[in-house]
């Protein structure tokens, strides 16, 4: 789960946005990498294991904003 930073993460060579909001789901055995794709700004994610999951799902969500 992308938290801060704008980076990439490959699974098994499949390239993927990491951005702040981007889950990207990382099947049993498969090889991850991530990248930062800035010299300057942290890129900063979540890792969380899971079983029983089986598809490659990329999610997007917009950060949500309370106003009050």
């Amino acid at each position: 789960i992308g938290l801060e930073g704008e980076g990439e993460a490959r699974v098994d060579d499949a390239p993927a946005r990491l951005g702040a909001g981007d889950v990207v789901f990382l099947p049993l055995g498969a090889i991850l990498e991530i990248r930062n794709r800035s010299e300057v700004d942290p890129l900063r994610y979540l890792i969380i294991k899971a079983r029983g999951a089986s598809s490659a799902w990329i999610f997007r969500f917009r950060p949500c904003i309370d106003e009050h």
